[in-house]
This record gives structure tokens, sequence and C-alpha cells, in this order.
């Protein structure tokens, strides 16, 4: 199944990050159909990248970077930014049509292999239906859509 995902190698690859077969399977990949709804949702009808989206579409709640050279640090971090919102299930998301659900645990233990420091396009859809996460660069926002109310 993973071989189908075109992210897998950041989740299979020695080279990167092996994740045991249990950890593996626990990995659902959404059809494009949905994907792409959700991302026009959050990002934008027709808008294949989160710096093109128009700035009135969300608003930056918080943000925050975290130390690349100390994982735990960063694990912690996202922790304690997303504690009330990253729990279940999430769907993280690199472009309109690759993205991955995975457990949010999953998502906490391995961050460093679901966000690269150079990725520009990444979005995380927690259980919350207002506050989402975009990365892009080494920066975290939480972000809320501006037709929603907290």
């Amino acid at each position: 199944m993973m071989d189908n995902f075109p992210l897998h190698w950041r989740f299979d690859d020695p080279a990167f990050n092996q994740l045991d077969e249990d950890e593996l399977a626990a990995f659902v990949i959404p059809s494009i159909s949905e994907l792409s709804t959700v991302w026009s949702h959050f990002v934008g009808e027709g808008v294949s990248h989160l710096l093109q989206r128009p700035n009135e579409t969300v608003c930056i709640v918080d943000q925050f970077s975290v130390d690349w050279n100390d994982e735990g640090s960063g694990k912690v971090q996202l922790q304690q930014k997303l504690s009330t919102n990253l729990t279940g299930e999430v769907l993280v998301m690199w472009s309109p049509t690759v993205g991955v659900r995975v457990p949010a645990a999953l998502l906490l233990r391995y961050w460093t292999d679901f966000f690269y420091p150079d990725d520009d396009n990444t979005i995380v859809v927690t259980t919350s239906e207002t506050e989402f996460l975009t990365y892009c660069e080494e920066t975290f926002f939480v972000e809320r859509l501006r037709c929603q109310q907290a």
C-alpha cells in the first residue's frame, strides 16, 4: 500500500527513517477526491500551493519554529501548541493530491519525517473544525478559517 504513496520513502526507506510494520499499517491513503475536497476547504478552490492562497481566507492564531537539532524539544513544542486539537487521527497533506491519515501520536513521534526544513506546502487537519496547522519553511502556523468563529 505504501508503494502507491508518493512520499513513502520518508517513512519506509532506511536512509531516512524506517517505521515498523504496525506503524506503517496505521497509514491510510485517502482518495484523491477526498484530498482535493479537504484541500479546497482549508486552502482554497483551485489553489495548489499555500503561498498562492488569498490572505483573507485564514487568520493566523499562532506561529512558532522548532529546534531541528533537538527532536525532543520540537515534539514537546508541537504537543503544547496543539494539545487540544492533536488527538485521534489527523490528515497530513503536502498538496491537493498527496496526503495521509495517521494517528496523531504517530505524527508527533515522527514529526521530523512529516515535516522537512525546506517543505513549504504542508497542512495538518486535526479534529478541530475551526483550526488547522500549516508548515512552511521551518515555521508552523496555527490557522483558523476566517469564515468560522473560534
